[in-house]
């Protein structure tokens, strides 16, 4: 059964000290006009306007070197230097994956300064 708005989720593992309210949720998708690598930073800005302080980000990166992919890759001090600005980086870690992309993918959890 579908849960109402107001109420909560909990999430697993490593985010179990996480509780999000289902209508606070948002996703932002980099299709369309941010999905190009030269507009990483108008996507970084993006996710800052659309989250309050105190607001969550939660993000997979692919740690690959393929200028001409996509996936585009990046490196982690670009993304700690686009994103520390406008968030506080809480917590990061290698996901578990599917067998070809093991070891190349960051997830990075994010809160809004």
């Amino acid at each position: 059964s579908r849960t109402s708005p107001s109420s909560t989720r909990h999430l697993s593992s490593p985010l179990d000290e996480l509780t999000t309210h289902e209508s606070a949720i948002r996703i932002i998708d980099k299709t369309g006009p941010l999905n190009n690598p030269a507009d990483r930073d108008r996507y970084a800005e993006a996710v800052a306007r659309q989250l309050t302080p105190g607001g969550h980000f939660l993000a997979v990166h692919y740690m690959i070197d393929d200028p001409d992919g996509p996936p585009f890759g990046c490196t982690q001090p670009e993304l700690m230097d686009r994103f520390s600005n406008a968030f506080e980086l809480l917590e990061s870690w290698v996901p578990r994956s599917y067998p070809n992309r093991l070891g190349l993918e960051l997830m990075l959890w994010w809160r809004r300064r």
